[in-house]
């Protein structure tokens, strides 16, 4: 889900920012758009004996005049698969 802000005067700059969560399986990324589908995937693969990573990664896209441009976090959140 795509959460717009709107900041500065007539001629500032417009955010918008959004969250995906990046599992990692061996190796090979597949992204969610929601958490509870990547901690269920996290902990299925886990209890494979796969290795596995879960990075929370935000994207916040920045609109100054007429141009776009991204900011990317990622944020390792492994410790929370149960």
């Amino acid at each position: 889900m795509s959460i717009y802000k709107y900041t500065g005067g007539p001629f500032g700059e417009s955010v918008r920012t959004w969250n995906r969560w990046i599992l990692v399986v061996n190796g090979e990324e597949t992204k969610f758009d929601r958490k509870r589908h990547a901690l269920l995937c996290a902990a299925a693969s886990m209890a494979r004996g796969l290795r596995t990573e879960l990075f929370q990664e935000t994207v916040m896209r920045f609109r100054r005049g007429g141009e776009w441009h991204d900011e990317v976090y990622r944020i390792d959140i492994s410790n929370r698969i149960q």
